[in-house]
């Protein structure tokens, strides 16, 4: 048996690296096909969370984010600090 392998090597390599080649494009393709997309998942934690919907149109042209286009999200942490709108800390 051991002989015949020894023989044939090179058949089980190429069999190995198809094998190998075929899950790694499987997993790829069920991960794509599976997953939530990017917009639906964010929808899903606003709704859970309760913040304030994310505008992911409010890029400027280079890709960065547009600051005056803002989620919300340092006003109601600054609110859970104690903090008012001029700064001062309530504590």
């Amino acid at each position: 048996m051991f002989s015949f392998i020894r023989r044939h090597w090179i058949v089980y390599v190429v069999g190995a690296v198809i094998a190998i080649g075929l899950g790694l494009w499987l997993a790829f393709f069920v991960g794509e096909k599976g997953s939530t997309p990017e917009r639906e998942h964010a929808a899903e934690v606003q709704v859970e969370t309760g913040s304030a919907p994310i505008d992911f149109d409010a890029t400027d042209t280079d890709g960065t984010r547009d600051p005056e286009a803002t989620d919300g999200a340092a006003e109601g942490d600054a609110a859970a600090e104690g903090e008012t709108a001029e700064g001062d800390n309530a504590a």
